[in-house]
């Protein structure tokens, strides 16, 4: 991960109930959320799906049984992630910007 990806990680995101789990090739963080766990964001390195199954693992056993949220993006790879572990699509999301149409890699995203 970059520098300033490491900077925002390290301080930006830092509440009571973080949690946060990287590897080479990703990070994700998630919180408690009222009376759930919320996983945002979660990013990964291109192609770097077992990377992103170990990481979804770990935030699985250690947040338990708590019920667990994502705003995830419509990608089939990361669908399939989410799906093996018997997670259910309860809404649509779509994605709000002001001026220019962010040029995200979303196929990276797995949680925003």
């Amino acid at each position: 991960m970059n520098e300033s990806m490491e900077h925002y990680i390290k301080n930006e995101l830092e509440f009571a109930s973080s949690l946060k789990l990287s590897t080479q090739l990703g990070f994700l963080h998630s919180r408690a959320l009222e009376n759930k766990i919320l996983i945002s964001p979660w990013g990964m390195a291109s192609e770097a799906y077992m990377e992103a199954e170990k990481l979804f693992r770990a935030v699985l056993y250690y947040r338990g049984l708590k019920k667990i949220v994502a705003y995830v993006p419509d990608e089939v790879e990361i669908l399939s992630l989410y799906n093996s572990y018997k997670f259910e699509k309860q809404s649509e999301y779509c994605v709000v910007y002001h001026g220019k149409k962010p040029t995200w890699q979303i196929d990276n995203i797995y949680a925003f």
